[in-house]
């Protein structure tokens, strides 16, 4: 029996196959948990859409943009979204295991709220050892906490022209 839709995953993309590979796969191992949800991957403009990368994770749906930038492909994704929530992620980006389940428990405890933004880490490309620059970011860079907390809006999915 299908689950009715809780929410939508927007996923603007752009020649970044193998980064956007990892992204799906983090977000697929969390459909056997209790949100029901779909992705959607809007390209923006890519030398080779990524079809066989949506393929090979399987019930993910593929749009594309022509407007260049990543707000007209989320706005596009936002579009054909069929859940009334959406969660926004960079096709760079690995949601952590339970971040689908964060979203939409904290939403739905607190209607009043518009919006929500998280955390955003440092992957480094060796596990347990952080290069000079991964470093440097995890300590100077993606401060979304603060960015929320002194302007009011996240990092990404800002509002704009829809597909």
């Amino acid at each position: 029996m299908q689950r009715d839709l809780q929410l939508s995953v927007i996923i603007p993309h752009l020649n970044e196959p193998e980064t956007l590979a990892n992204c799906l796969l983090a977000l697929d191992a969390q459909r056997d948990g209790p949100v029901a949800f779909e992705i959607i991957v809007v390209d923006n403009g890519s030398a080779v859409m990524p079809a066989a990368v949506c393929d090979a994770i399987g019930n993910v749906r593929l749009e594309r943009e022509i407007i260049a930038g990543p707000r007209p492909a989320r706005n596009c994704g936002a579009t054909v979204a069929a859940a009334q929530l959406l969660a926004f992620i960079d096709a760079d980006c690995v949601a952590q295991p339970g971040w689908v389940e964060a979203i939409v428990t904290f939403l739905e405890a607190n209607p009043e709220v518009a919006f929500v933004g998280g955390d955003i880490g440092i992957m480094p490309d060796r596990a347990g050892s952080l290069s000079m620059i991964e470093a440097y970011e995890s300590v100077y860079s993606y401060r979304n906490d603060r960015y929320i907390a002194e302007h009011g809006i996240s990092a990404t999915g800002k509002h704009g022209r829809a597909c």
